[in-house]
């Protein structure tokens, strides 16, 4: 048998050499925490070579309340019922079946404290203590430290001996692998993990295609992300991990009890490769742009993905999205595309609204991480409770709406230094004496009906007003680390330092609740406001401000309006935003049939040390028609609209095979001021 390595594993409590899993496996017992049903549990997975030339991995999933020797007894009776499950072979030599390898049994079980001190003895683990007590308290772990010493798996084998398995606690595991999204030639393909304890950066990740089942022995590509090639297509497309933690030491193998290698089970996608929209006018857009920008230029991205929670909806297929054929409104095949468009804007921050909380956990965070060295702040929406008195007193809940605002930086030029998020612009305007004059005139109207209400849209100013509570302001206050100069990063100097405010929201949507948008737009300057003054008592330094995201509505709405409003606040703190697209009435952000409207921004102060230097441009409708039309690789079908159009161009309308969103992406380019 061959011997296997020994690592050091890192914790809060010291460092102890235990073994881990590697491609032949190891003997070793894994000792996690985990959930059966509502019930907190330990979860213990033995990989042992026994003594017969088997290998055997066995998971148990234990009450914390169970004692040391009910678990052992429970481990003697499933390690020899698996001795006895191995297959049987046929002897050269004997005309009937029977084991070709030696027949062995465990005849005893026992968990040992090993002292670190080399004079000391061992010593065995309270039979009567709970699991709980030996294995999971910060006490029982104490096994990881050198100094105090660590714990064995004793188990003994007739024929066979003594064999030793050390506890490994916490190690790294997968909790669930899938492969999503659609692998379309050209575009990112990552894997959704659900793990615990683990770090995606230091895994390693292989992928294999392969056709009719036959899969090659060589993997194709190592790494995160995985982008298809021409030449693939027709392919299956399968991924196998090797997971690993922060320290880089390998976990537990994902898959069932016949996986042991490093590398777990293979993870299928359903899906074969296939072509894959061009997406022609991302590479225009970026060629239009000026190269020539300012050396330490930043870069900000403003994006309305279009949730799944929402894009899913019956009436969305039905009405709002009638247009669009389902294949192209699933988020299968949307998700490559915005990941695809997202990573070329090669931006330093990304403002995303309508993120599916899901999406932003295990697909954008990772993948922006990996792909753009991005790290993320997410604010989720918050369910609303009422309270049935009166005056009507909404609250945001604790619980999730399911989607949200998320803000993404590049951490090597951006250090965060606060968050500045609001869960409930509308609760803390309610909250902040200076905006009361704008709530009650929402309060005062809320039993009379909107004076006319578009048709598929409610008049309901109550239940308007209790929704408008779960919208939140996701904001960051930033250190800039580095300036880009001719092609190099430069650290800033300390007298020289520069500071960022960046906030990105979501407006509430209703066409005729202004009022409400106006009480969300005076809650994100009164914030916005309030960071500076506290910032300018700490700070000599000027700090910069960039607002992007969703209003849901037009620059010459009322709620535009004010949030480009001079506002004037405590020590001299001065706020004038500004738009950095200068918009014309053809042009529009957001097109589903029958409605286009310019619905987002990326406002700065100009006055704050910043200036736009270019922004990339929107599109028109024959544009858009143009990209639909001439891309070889997707033929646009214009299948009939599930619900009637009011024009003929809207059956080109967002989202279609090109563009994954009812919303397109602003992208601005601003510099720093040489005077601040």
């Amino acid at each position: 048998m061959a011997s296997h390595p020994m690592v050091t594993r890192s914790s809060s409590f010291g460092t102890a050499q235990q073994p881990i899993i590697t491609e032949r496996g190891a003997n070793c017992l894994c000792v996690y925490r985990t959930r059966n049903e509502n019930e907190s549990c330990i979860g213990l997975e033995l990989f042992v070579n026994l003594p017969d030339d088997h290998t055997a991995r066995i998971c148990f999933r234990r009450p914390c309340t169970e004692t040391v020797s009910s678990f052992l007894a429970r481990l003697n009776t499933s390690l020899n019922k698996r001795l006895l499950s191995f297959p049987r072979k046929k002897s050269q030599n004997a005309s009937n079946w029977e084991l070709k390898t030696k027949k062995c049994a465990l005849v005893g079980a026992r968990i040992l404290h090993i002292s670190a001190h080399p004079d000391s003895t061992h010593q065995d683990i309270d039979q009567n203590a709970t699991l709980e007590e030996v294995l999971l308290l910060k006490s029982a772990v104490e096994g990881r430290g050198m100094a105090k010493g660590r714990k064995l798996l004793c188990l003994h084998f007739e024929p066979g001996g003594e064999t030793q398995c050390p506890l490994v606690f916490h190690p790294a595991r997968i909790l669930r692998c899938r492969l999503i999204t659609v692998p379309m030639i050209g575009c990112p393909v990552v894997p959704l993990i659900e793990s615990e304890n683990a770090c995606l950066r230091k895994s390693t990740f292989r992928w294999f295609i392969g056709k009719s089942g036959n899969w090659g022995e060589q993997y194709i590509h190592e790494g995160f992300i995985f982008t298809p090639c021409p030449d693939q297509i027709g392919c299956d497309l399968r991924l196998q991990i090797c997971i690993r933690n922060a320290s880089g030491e390998v976990g537990i193998p994902f898959g069932d009890e016949n996986t042991f290698g490093a590398f777990g089970q293979p993870v299928r996608c359903k899906w074969i490769i296939q072509p894959g929209p061009v997406q022609n006018f991302i590479t225009e857009r970026n060629d239009n742009a000026d190269v020539r920008t300012p050396a330490d230029n930043v870069r900000i991205v403003s994006y309305n993905i279009l949730a799944d929670l929402y894009a899913s909806l019956p009436d969305a297929k039905s009405i709002i999205f009638r247009h669009c054929p389902l294949n192209y409104l699933n988020h299968a095949y949307r998700l490559p595309l915005i990941l695809r468009e997202l990573i070329s804007y090669r931006a330093d921050f990304i403002c995303l609204q309508e993120v599916d909380c899901g999406i932003f956990e295990y697909y954008l965070q990772p993948a922006l991480e990996y792909g753009s060295g991005m790290a993320g702040i997410f604010l989720e929406k918050g369910l609303v409770t009422t309270n049935t008195g009166n005056p009507l007193k909404p609250s945001a809940s604790t619980k999730g709406k399911g989607e949200g605002c998320a803000l993404f930086y590049k951490s090597s030029r951006f250090e965060l230094l606060q968050d500045c998020s609001l869960p409930s612009m509308v609760a803390y305007a309610i909250e902040t004496p200076e905006l009361h004059d704008t709530v009650l005139k929402v309060q005062n109207n809320l039993d009379r009906p909107y004076p006319s209400s578009p048709k598929h849209f409610p008049s309901d100013r109550k239940a308007d007003y209790r929704k408008s509570f779960n919208h939140c302001f996701v904001a960051g206050l930033f250190n800039v680390l580095h300036l880009k100069k001719d092609q190099e990063v430069v650290q800033i100097s300390a007298d020289s330092r520069r500071l960022l405010l960046v906030g990105n929201t979501h407006f509430y949507f209703h066409p005729c609740a202004d009022e409400i948008r106006c009480v969300q737009a005076r809650a994100v300057l009164h914030r916005v406001c309030s960071v500076l003054t506290g910032c300018s008592v700490l700070s000599q330094f000027p700090i910069s401000v960039i607002l992007a995201g969703d209003i849901n509505q037009s620059p010459d709405g009322p709620a535009y309006k004010v949030l480009v409003s001079e506002v004037t606040a405590e020590n001299n703190v001065h706020l004038h935003l500004r738009s950095a697209y200068k918009y014309n009435p053809s042009e529009f952000t957001s097109w589903v049939p029958g409605f286009q409207m310019p619905l987002d921004v990326v406002l700065y102060d100009s006055h704050s040390g910043l200036n736009c230097v270019q922004t990339l441009p929107l599109f028109s409708e024959e544009q858009i028609k143009y990209y639909l039309c001439n891309d070889r690789a997707v033929i646009w079908k214009c299948s009939a609209p599930r619900a009637d159009i009011l024009k003929e161009n809207d059956i080109f309308a967002l989202p279609n095979a090109q563009f994954p969103s009812d919303h397109v992406a602003l992208v601005v380019d601003f510099s720093w001021l040489s005077s601040h």
